[in-house]
């Protein structure tokens, strides 16, 4: 099965905008406030990486969460994952 050969952990901002950098088609960074990747097993060679960031929009967080939790609302900013990691559901 393909996620027992993949593990996901914490990676530092650093690292994660490098690869955003590298290889997400914008080639910029993006706000991040939290930062994972996606490592194979076998290499221990990272794979993929996604990092959440806070929105810019107050209105947003507000209407998400609201006023007392709209501190706690991160949005999805890079997603990223090299070509030749298998999907883990197979589309027929």
């Amino acid at each position: 099965m393909v996620k027992e050969n993949y593990y996901i952990k914490p990676i530092e901002y650093q690292e994660a905008m490098q690869i955003v950098v590298r290889y997400h088609y914008l080639h910029r960074v993006a706000p991040c406030s939290r930062a994972f990747g996606l490592f194979e097993k076998a290499t221990q060679r990272i794979v993929g990486c996604i990092t959440y960031g806070v929105s810019a929009s107050s209105t947003l967080l507000k209407g998400i969460c609201g006023e007392d939790e709209m501190h706690n609302v991160y949005e999805l900013t890079r997603l990223w994952v090299r070509d030749f990691t298998p999907p883990t559901v197979k589309v027929s």
